[in-house]
């Protein structure tokens, strides 16, 4: 597997291509859990709409026309359900926090303001094992 930019070294498990071993370390634990009855419903890349696309009326192309601006979105590595209470867990696994990811955090965190029983975590290799 090769390294990106970030010295992140991408790896496959389970027939699954993670972009990091963080990321994949995670998910192995996470599976335990699941096997354990502590977590269900791991999802993988869920998409997040932080703000729908529009067109803008104040920027242009260079032909002329009203510019299309794309959604902005968020994609955190893992979302599962606590099998005990019901709650929701969002979680990335992060080695290098970008601007454009924190940027992109702050506008979730924000929208889950307004949900009941929906978590956010960053993981890494401190917390890697912690539920």
């Amino acid at each position: 597997m090769r390294k990106n930019k970030y010295n992140r070294k991408k790896s496959v498990y389970d027939g699954i291509e993670f972009d990091s071993t963080l990321e994949r370390d995670r998910y192995i634990f996470l599976k335990d859990q699941e096997k354990k009855g502590v977590i269900k419903d791991i999802k993988l890349q869920v998409n997040f709409m932080l703000q729908e696309g529009f067109v803008s009326n104040s920027i242009f192309t260079k032909k002329g026309n009203p510019s299309k601006i794309s959604d902005i979105t968020y994609t955190p590595d893992f979302v599962f359900l606590m099998v005990k209470t019901g709650d929701c867990w969002i979680e990335d696994a992060k080695g290098m926090k970008t601007e454009p990811y924190q940027l992109r955090k702050k506008l979730l965190l924000k929208q889950l303001q307004l949900e009941e029983n929906v978590y956010f975590r960053e993981v890494t290799r401190e917390n890697l094992f912690v539920i």
